[in-house]
């Protein structure tokens, strides 16, 4: 039976031993990762509209001295580079397309300041997709933490959406490897994207789709002025958790 300390094993093993051919043990656990996404496969419908937002680049200077903002084109907006830095669920090079649930949630995964300007694009899906939606099928934060039956397949999933909801830092990009690990495993056995929670913005969700053509972009919404930004005490949403 796998539980979370399997998973945390797994992770050390990706990020400081071997990362593209794994050991016996751990094509085992990889097997058992596949056959719990199986029950939290969900479909997202043709037709159906998420958003992306992108921080400005700047100021240009044109040819005849006049200082524009440096704005985003519909490639850009649409992950369409090959030149793609790592992410939570793409390698380096590869293109992912990150999405949100909806335009609020959008704005906050990017980390705006008040005065900063953004890009906002809408985006429908071309067709019916099937994805793993990772927030299923998982103990809560305080559930998990009291539980007495830490060695279950739920704490062992626990441990996966914990990591693709967890802030890593812009400097330490090897924390991506075990999500991205998992998300391509789930690419090459047919999933089209993933599901999951907002680092940024609790009770909402992104999503991830690994062709990004699956989602052409449905509108350029233009550029915003922040203006004002809520914050939440994550450390007292943590205790109110742990007290129900």
């Amino acid at each position: 039976m796998y539980n979370y300390r399997d998973w945390e094993n797994f992770c050390s093993y990706l990020i400081s031993e071997n990362r593209y051919i794994l050991n016996d043990k751990y094509k085992k656990l990889t097997e058992e990762i596949l056959r719990l996404a199986k029950d939290r496969e969900a479909f997202l419908e043709q037709g159906s509209v998420f958003w992306r937002a992108k921080p400005s680049k700047g100021f240009r200077v044109t040819k005849d001295g006049e200082i524009l903002r440096d704005g985003y084109t519909k490639e850009e907006m649409s992950a369409l580079s090959k030149k793609a830095k790592g992410g939570r669920a793409n390698p380096a090079g590869i293109s992912y397309l990150y999405l949100a649930e909806n335009l609020e949630t959008a704005i906050a995964e990017i980390k705006p300041y008040i005065g900063d300007v953004i890009t906002i694009a809408s985006f429908s899906l071309s067709r019916k997709v099937k994805i793993v939606d990772i927030r299923q099928g998982a103990p809560s934060l305080p559930e998990a933490v009291f539980s007495k039956n830490k060695d279950s397949l739920d704490h062992l999933w626990f441990g996966i959406k914990m990591y693709f909801a967890t802030p890593v830092k812009p400097q330490d990009p090897k924390e991506y490897i075990p999500t991205q690990y998992v998300a391509e495993l789930f690419k090459n056995n047919g999933y089209d994207g993933i599901k999951f929670d907002s680092v940024q913005r609790r009770d909402n969700f992104n999503l991830v789709l690994f062709n990004p053509f699956d989602a052409p972009l449905n509108h350029m919404e233009g550029e915003r002025k922040i203006e004002k930004i809520e914050y939440y005490d994550h450390i007292r949403f943590r205790k109110e958790c742990l007290e129900k």
